[in-house]
């Protein structure tokens, strides 16, 4: 927009009020940033560029005395030479802090603990960089072996080791209806107070019985229909309420756990009858633990 703004209606728009010394100013910018702003650049041209730019700046001093000559004026000055040496201006960024926005910005991380996460990879990277421009082969492939990812714990550790044909014949298995290819374990987490004892209201209760009839393939209930004895499993309305969950070295929080607000946002994946997801952003109100007694249990 400034770039239309400058090259296009900048002259027609402010000319007439402008004196003479001015109006040159203001030449000498738009044919510079005619010249910068074009995406094929030869030499000749940069040095026209820096002639105008440099005689925009002597005519600035000129009139508005040294002390308008501030840094950006100065720093004007460098463009050609940053032109001649990484190419036209349009492919790479001007400002250095906008330069670490989109490095910093290509990093993958949890969204959480973004700053923490930030610093260790840079850090990593940093120690990387050392040892790939100090160390000779023998000494970096030995430090390579130190500083490898180490293997995985608890149950992903099983997936280590795994070659692509047992994941294939694990497939097949898991599509047999025999429970030799199923097991389970404990859940590896930890839920975090703030916690209370409390019962949910009949609209998120509802919607409780639906997911257990999904997960489960059982007749659910909930309790508030209840009028007549019947082999339905119930679901009562009591839960324990937790502001925070902790899954191995992250913490989930919710609106309930102020500090914690920050990492209450997420994004939902819902799997619709077409087989299609739709991904929706929500926050996380609390977290709760319930408690079912199943009719083999």
């Amino acid at each position: 927009m400034w770039k239309t703004f400058i090259l296009i209606f900048a002259i027609p728009i402010t000319w007439s009020f402008l004196g003479e010394i001015d109006q040159k100013i203001l030449a000498y910018f738009v044919c510079a940033c005619k010249v910068l702003t074009s995406r094929a650049l030869q030499k000749s041209e940069l040095d026209k560029a820096f002639t105008k730019l440099l005689e925009m700046n002597k005519l600035i001093e000129k009139k508005y005395r040294q002390e308008k000559i501030s840094p950006n004026l100065h720093l004007c000055l460098h463009i050609c030479e940053c032109a001649f040496d990484y190419e036209p201006l349009s492919s790479f960024w001007c400002f250095s802090f906008e330069r670490m926005n989109g490095i910093l910005g290509s990093y993958k991380n949890s969204k959480r603990n973004i700053e923490t996460e930030l610093i260790k990879i840079m850090i990593e990277n940093s120690f990387l960089d050392y040892f790939l421009t100090n160390c000779d082969d023998n000494i970096l492939n030995t430090t390579l072996d130190i500083i490898k990812p180490r293997k995985s714990a608890g149950s992903l550790a099983a997936l280590d080791d795994f070659t692509s044909d047992e994941y294939q014949n694990f497939l097949r298995l898991s599509l047999i209806e025999d429970e030799s290819a199923y097991g389970t374990e404990r859940f590896s987490r930890l839920l975090m107070k703030l916690c209370k004892e409390t019962c949910l209201p009949n609209y998120i209760l509802d919607l409780l019985v639906e997911f257990y009839d999904s997960l489960y393939e059982e007749n659910f209930v909930p309790i508030y229909s209840i009028t007549v004895p019947n082999n339905d499993i119930v679901v009562n309305y009591k839960i324990i309420q937790y502001g925070r969950l902790k899954i191995r070295a992250d913490i989930y929080g919710s609106v309930q756990a102020a500090r914690h607000e920050k990492s209450s946002y997420i994004l939902a994946r819902f799997v619709q009858e077409d087989g299609s997801i739709d991904i929706y952003s929500g926050q996380v109100q609390f977290y709760f633990e319930h408690t079912i007694y199943l009719k083999n249990s």
